[in-house]
């Protein structure tokens, strides 16, 4: 009994802050104008002051698959589905990972499943394939031995050189007393003053899978950036 009071407590809590988040930063709430532009020349200087600006670079497979989502998945739920998968209205931030890569014929349920039976001494949860890879340690924990691990730097410089490309998997440590979160990052940048791009970030974190600025004012540090372009290609293989 004290078990769920607790459990509730935190997801109300998480609701919360969800909520805080959406209202504050959803890219649905600010003034933008859409820049359609592969290239990285800078044109800060020329845009309106006091008017959020983006930067749209060119969808690839995982964010058009991640963007399917918006608009689908209108909940955030992480209660225990048995066979795994949550109904498709609902799910949480590593469904958005698992459905989008699901879309493009990459399994990432059995994939993980598979690791942790080959591999069940790097991995922090016990094994339990209805839940494996619905966990963001044991993604994190995946993605460090089969993507590419790169740099976490977000300052001014690493932004503007655009480090953080489309389609990228974002992970960041657990909120204290909650949950530890994961995303996309989107083919749409914002344009800061300084002349960097900040990413914005496919995900779910309360209110079903949005696209919104999160990477540089989430609650808990950044723990990982993995790129898995080799994971796609052996899902057409």
């Amino acid at each position: 009994m004290l078990r769920q009071i607790v459990k509730l407590i935190l997801i109300l809590s998480l609701i919360i802050l969800s909520f805080y988040i959406y209202k504050k930063y959803s890219i649905n709430s600010v003034n933008q104008t859409i820049f359609e532009n592969n290239s990285m020349t800078n044109f800060v200087n020329k845009l309106p002051l006091n008017v959020t600006q983006y930067l749209v670079l060119e969808e690839n497979k995982l964010t058009e698959a991640a963007k399917k989502q918006i608009g689908v998945v209108k909940s955030y739920d992480t209660s225990y589905y048995v066979g795994g998968y949550p109904p498709e209205d609902r799910g949480a931030c590593t469904d958005v990972i698992d459905r989008a890569l699901l879309d493009l014929g990459y399994n990432l349920k059995e994939k993980i499943d598979f690791h942790m039976k080959q591999n069940p001494n790097i991995y922090k949860t016990k094994y339990d394939e209805n839940i494996n890879f619905r966990r963001v340690v044991n993604l994190k924990t995946f993605l460090e031995y089969n993507a590419q691990s790169l740099d976490t730097c977000t300052n001014s410089k690493c932004l503007n050189q655009i480090l953080w490309k489309p389609g990228d998997i974002v992970t960041f440590d657990q909120i204290p007393g909650s949950l530890w979160h994961i995303a996309f990052i989107s083919n749409r940048y914002e344009v800061k003053s300084d002349g960097s791009y900040v990413p914005l970030l496919i995900h779910n974190y309360g209110f079903g899978v949005v696209e919104d600025n999160m990477l540089l004012v989430w609650p808990t540090k950044i723990t990982g950036h993995y790129r898995i372009d080799n994971i796609l290609e052996d899902a057409s293989n």
